[in-house]
Formats: C-alpha cells, structure tokens, sequence
C-alpha cells in the first residue's frame, strides 16, 4: 500500500504509511526486517523533499539506529538546513541565519561576510552595588586583571606550574535572591574571564512549548571552536535560569542514568552532552546562574558536578548607597529625594527590584508630565509606594513606608482643608 502511494506520487500519504509500517514490525519484533527499515528511509526522503521538518525530525529518531554514522551525519546536516531554510522564511535576516547556521555547524553558501552586532559584554567595573560579591570571586583569582602585583604572581605561576591560565575545575553556580542580579553577575564575570562564550537559555515558543536557545560571542564566527563534541579551545559556557529549565523524572532504578537519557528527545540528549563535555574540559569555564527561591534539580547537580555555589546576597547598606547614586544619575528627578531614607526604607530589596521601583515611579510622573503639559517631578510619595510593594508586609520596612505614606496624606488632607476654610468654605 506504502509502495502503491509513492509510485503514485502521494508522497505525504506514502510516507505516513512507510512509518505506520515500520512501527507496526517494531512491537512484533525488535528485529525490524531491512525491507522497512528501506521503508523508513523512503519517508525520510519524502519529509526532506516536501521540507516537512517536523517529520523529518520525526523519522530521524527512528532511523538513527539503523544508520552508519555517515549517514546520520549527513541526515544530520539536513535537519539543520531546513531549520536555517525555515528562519528565513520567517523573516530572520541572512547575517542572524548565517550566525545559526556556524553555530550548528552548517557551513551556507554565500560570499557575504558581514557580522551582526555583538553581544553584550562587559566586567566588575560596570556593575553597581556588587561589592561583597566582587571580592568573594577575587579570592578566587576572577576580576584582577587591573592587580600589577597578582598578574606578576600568575606569571610566576605559569612558568612553574606550566599552565597558561588558570584551570577551571568546577562548575560556578551564581545564586541570588532576584534571577536578573544572578544573571548579570554571571555575564560580567564572563567578561572578567575575556574568553568566547556561549550562552545557553531556555525560551518560549509562540505555540508555548519551551525552547532551548544558544547564542555566540563574535569570536565564534567563522571559526570552528565548538561542535556538538564540545568546544575546540579555551571558552566559557554560560547556562542562563537553570533552574527554570526542567528535568527528566527521576526514576529510582539501577539503570537510572539510562532511565534519564530516554526521556529526552534527540536535541536535549545533544545539549546535555555538550554541557557535560564543557564540564569536563580543562579550558572551558562553565557558568551557571539560578534563583534562591527555587531548589535546583538534582539533575542538574549532577550534569555540572562538581559545583561551587555563589551566593550573592541582597545588597548592603554601602551597596545600596551607591545604587541610589547611580539610579539618580539615571533618572536626574530622583536627586531631590532624602538619599538616607532610600538606602533604608529598601534594605533587603534586590538589586533589579531597586532599579525597577525608581524606573516606575519616574515613568509615572513623566506620564503625568505629558496630561498636564507641564514638569511634575517624581514625589516622595509616589517613589515610597513603588517600593513598599517590593517589601514584605510584614517587614519592619514596609511598616515604615506604610507610616512614612499616611503621614503624608494626612498632611495634604489638613492642608487642603485648611485651603478650603481659608476660602470660606463651611
């Protein structure tokens, strides 16, 4: 019947009926006979003929056992080319296919050379309010590129021991109350190390279901550093909210790594390989970031295994001092607000939280600027209650700013009956 459709030129039908019948042999044996292991192959060629991807995708997993290596190479390198083909039907520019395309190992036809922008990058000097965390990962040698005296040490070191920087031998978990200060650490340590990197993170689709995306530094470009096998040289690799990507079910068995690997698709198995390549790779530094306020699979700590966790704490006293400045430097209507009651009125908030709350209370009073047709600063009020709705309900803070507000209204409450009266109002 499978043979009928395709000499028939149904292809779509034929197809479905090759895979129906390669299944239906595989449950009354796992001795699949060749005549539809042939079958299988035939299907795979109508799915790469029609551009079907998906079942592609889906044929290749049956047929991979079956295969040589070349030939699941080159099945391999199909896949790819129809994904690529795929972003650019939905509009992805050439240089942003053609970035893809390196990173999978497709190599596209084209003389164009030019580069998209670059990532961003940038070291300890940049970050605010980092103080603490900054110095716990100086004692570990990151962040002193600016010390004359421990780069003349490092030398020494060098010569001596024979290597020619220093060995990354665990897995760097940055964990923080707020994911986006974890983050942010995470790539300004990167920057530290000044190496290629490859940040890994997990996206939604717009159908919903979670992706996995990779991104490059420039350096990448061009230049076969990192394969599925791992990574050609020294590189970091950093695994963005690992904490948020979910793990296989763990099933309590003495094949439990096995148990793991068949739950996941051809593509997860691929990714957790590389990270456990990256792991074990002596010039490859694998950084990981992840929030507190959520417990890390055990998986994980397994595929990073060994791990050293950074803890990076809500900022102190000195550390929101310097926050504030800088968030007033930014936003140049907070300069007028008391600097003593902002460094304590946030105590415990995270890094992201204090920016988020000064950007929204500027943002309203620009909004209310733009009705009125005339400057409304940002108020006292409006700042405090921005932060208030970071602080806990029952915090000595939020008490505070609760007393610090209702103090507030009640003074303009007297001073508009006091207006009122003054006007004759009875």
């Amino acid at each position: 019947m499978a043979g009928r459709a395709y000499d028939d030129d149904r292809l779509s039908q034929a197809a479905h009926l090759y895979i129906a019948a390669f299944d239906s042999a595989n449950q009354v044996s796992g001795d699949v006979e060749p005549q539809y292991v042939e079958g299988l192959r035939r299907a795979w060629n109508v799915a790469c003929k029609l551009k079907e991807r998906a079942l592609a995708e889906y044929v290749f997993e049956k047929l991979e056992p079956y295969a040589t290596g070349e030939e699941t190479a080159r099945n391999a390198e199909a896949l790819q080319s129809m994904a690529l083909e795929k972003l650019e039907e939905f509009g992805f520019s050439h240089d942003e296919v053609q970035d893809m395309s390196e990173l999978l190992g497709v190599e596209p036809s084209s003389d164009d050379d030019s580069s998209a922008p670059e990532a961003e990058s940038f070291t300890y000097a940049d970050l605010i309010g980092y103080d603490k965390t900054i110095k716990r990962m100086r004692e570990r040698g990151i962040g002193m590129g600016d010390d004359g005296e421990f780069s003349e040490f490092m030398e020494m070191l060098h010569k001596r021991h024979g290597l020619e920087s220093i060995p990354s031998v665990e897995t760097i978990l940055f964990r923080s109350k707020a994911r986006e200060d974890a983050n942010r650490f995470m790539v300004a340590t990167a920057g530290e190390l000044g190496l290629p990197v490859v940040r890994m993170f997990m996206d939604e689709s717009p159908q919903g279901y979670p992706v996995l995306c990779i991104m490059t530094s420039r350096e990448f470009r061009g230049k076969a550093r990192f394969s599925r096998l791992g990574f050609q040289g020294p590189a970091v690799l950093m695994l963005e909210n690992i904490d948020l990507w979910g793990a296989p079910v763990s099933v309590d068995s003495e094949d439990g790594e096995a148990s793991f690997t068949q739950q996941l698709t051809r593509g997860a198995r691929e990714a957790v390989n590389f990270i456990r390549a990256s792991v074990e790779h002596p010039d490859v530094w694998v950084l990981a970031s992840c929030s507190e306020e959520k417990d890390l699979e055990a998986f994980f700590y397994d595929i990073l295994d060994p791990v050293d966790i950074v803890q990076i704490d809500t900022p102190g006293k000195r550390e929101r001092a310097a926050i504030w400045q800088h968030a007033c430097a930014l936003f140049p209507s907070l300069r007028f607000l008391d600097r003593d009651e902002l460094i304590s009125y946030s105590k415990h908030m995270t890094r992201f939280d204090m920016y988020t709350a000064a950007r929204h209370a500027v943002e309203q009073a620009y909004n209310e600027s733009i009705r009125k047709r005339v400057y409304v600063p940002v108020t006292r009020e409006n700042l405090y209650e921005k932060i208030a709705s970071y602080q806990p309900l029952e915090s000595k803070e939020y008490r505070a700013l609760e007393d610090t507000l209702v103090d507030a209204l009640r003074v303009e409450l007297d001073k508009k009956e006091s207006d009122f009266l003054g006007k004759g109002g009875k």
